[in-house]
């Protein structure tokens, strides 16, 4: 299945931004390139974060329940030795690795939603292979989408097709 994607240049930070309201008033999806940093992207791209939040959620009742399962079964099955008059399956005592293992989950758990998110490991894409591309990436700023859009103040127009 062959996609089209179209890609917009720009000069300016302005005609950039105007580019991304109108991009983001129809409701498309769009990658961004710049030559630095911008703060403006990342409030049209705000829409992942309850993904992580859930992924860090779930990551750390993983890492609770692992911990108090994994302590309770080597505690009250598995080797049971009362020490000192107290139950074998005492919770307080399991809560501190619980914690500790919530915590390691949990940020497992963020570390594999970027990655999925970001739809990491991208080794290679087809843009990259445009030759006015790579010559002006470091002060241009390019904006791509799948989808026509009019925009009148690109300086220039690419159409790619990716396999």
């Amino acid at each position: 299945m062959q996609r089209r994607l179209l890609i917009y240049e720009f000069d300016s930070h302005e005609e950039f931004k105007d580019a991304l309201h109108l991009i983001e008033a129809k409701g498309l999806t769009f990658r961004a390139y710049t030559p630095v940093p911008e703060d403006d992207i990342m409030t049209f791209r705000s829409q992942g974060t309850d993904l992580i939040t859930v992924f860090a959620v779930i990551g750390g009742l993983i890492g609770f329940i692992t911990g108090f399962v994994l302590q309770y079964y080597s505690n009250a099955v598995y080797f049971p030795i009362n020490v000192g008059g107290r139950p074998v399956n005492s919770w307080p005592a399991f809560m501190i690795i619980c914690f500790e293992l919530m915590i390691l989950f949990s940020s497992l758990g963020i570390f594999a939603s970027i990655i999925i998110l970001n739809r990491y490991p991208r080794f290679d894409h087809a843009i990259f292979d445009l030759p006015d591309f790579n010559e002006r990436r470091d002060r241009h700023f390019f904006l791509t989408t799948t989808e026509e859009v009019t925009l009148d103040k690109a300086i220039k127009r690419f159409n790619l097709t990716l396999h």
